[in-house]
């Protein structure tokens, strides 16, 4: 397949994802007139006296109202399911067996591993890239930004609070930014730092108004966080593709970062058809979690490629300059 035809199948797809995400949204449970009932009724029945609840439960922040609406959500999930009718989502999510107090067993096992796997993109980095090659710090910092990703996600798929689920996304958002920062300072000609600190600024300020905004809005807009990520996420595969077509030539390892966007793409589709949990534990969104923990070595794997090629093509600065016309390249040279 040449490499125009890859490009434009995965540009296709990208725009398909964009256009779906804002459609991933849906609840209905939480407002069922059954599962209200319950609720009111557990109450009222089991918090009088206080939070009576097992100490790993209150270790973990569980209090009785809470601990009422997750036994009402397994009810009637159950209900459901006995009487042959759909099952619902409470509050966004689907009822999740739950061990140990923790919410998401699963996600949160997966998310663990997705930790794992940028610590040893980390390592395998820096072990195979050597220390004059300019960006050598710009791909280590994308490692750090990722792991901090996962590790929210982990702690918020343990238990969810207002804090942690505020914490999952602005930092999984937080690694999109800086992942479109860093490729454009590896595309574009930006070889002086006068002219890289202005545009690391931009997404600074960027980066804080999202935050802001969604954080000071009267209710948090799920929704525009989705459509954040997705527009990041395609603008972050558009630049990679218009730097393959430009070059006029497929390196190599550039296999590898085709093999990344379009394993990324086809594990989306977890996300955007959703579906009930099989055995009360994987979820779409927990498989989707490990899907992506192997994914993440084919962006490693390019990103040593790609250094290496920099390395040897231009003698250890590591720019290359695919928006110059070949005349330009060549007086360089």
């Amino acid at each position: 397949m040449r490499l125009k035809t890859t490009a434009f199948i995965v540009f296709l797809a990208a725009v398909a994802v964009a256009l779906w995400c804002p459609l991933a949204w849906a609840s209905s449970g939480d407002r069922h007139p059954e599962f209200r009932q319950c609720v009111s009724t557990c109450v009222a029945n089991d918090c009088s006296n206080g939070n009576n609840l097992p100490w790993n439960l209150r270790l973990l922040g569980w209090d009785c109202p809470e601990n009422c609406d997750y036994k009402c959500s397994e009810w009637h999930t159950k209900k459901c399911m006995a009487e042959g009718k759909p099952v619902m989502q409470y509050h966004g999510m689907w009822w999740l067996i739950r061990i140990g107090g923790f919410q998401e067993i699963a996600s949160m096992w997966f998310s663990i591993g997705n930790f794992g796997a940028h610590a040893f993109g980390f390592y395998y980095y820096r072990k195979n890239v050597d220390g004059s090659y300019r960006l050598r710090g710009l791909w280590l910092g994308y490692s750090v930004v990722s792991m901090n990703a996962w590790v929210w996600s982990t702690v918020f798929h343990a238990r969810h609070f207002t804090f942690t689920e505020r914490m999952d996304y602005f930092s999984a958002s937080f690694a999109l930014f800086y992942s479109v920062f860093a490729t454009m300072i590896r595309i574009f000609p930006l070889q002086r730092k006068h002219l890289e600190v202005p545009l690391a600024a931009l997404f600074v300020e960027m980066y804080v108004a999202y935050v802001l905004f969604l954080s000071l809005s009267p209710t948090f807009d799920y929704g525009l966080n989705m459509k954040v990520c997705c527009g990041l996420g395609v603008v972050y595969m558009l630049l990679w593709i218009c730097e393959s077509v430009r070059t006029r030539q497929l390196r190599g390892y550039f296999i590898w970062l085709y093999a990344f966007f379009i394993a990324i793409l086809a594990g989306m589709s977890l996300e955007l058809y959703d579906f009930s949990p099989y055995y009360g534990l994987f979820d779409a969104h927990s498989l989707w979690h490990a899907w992506t923990i192997p994914v993440s070595c084919f962006l490693y794997k390019f990103a040593v490629g790609d250094a290496k090629a920099a390395l040897r093509e231009k003698g250890g600065d590591g720019v290359y300059l695919p928006l110059l016309s070949e005349k330009v390249l060549l007086k360089n040279q």
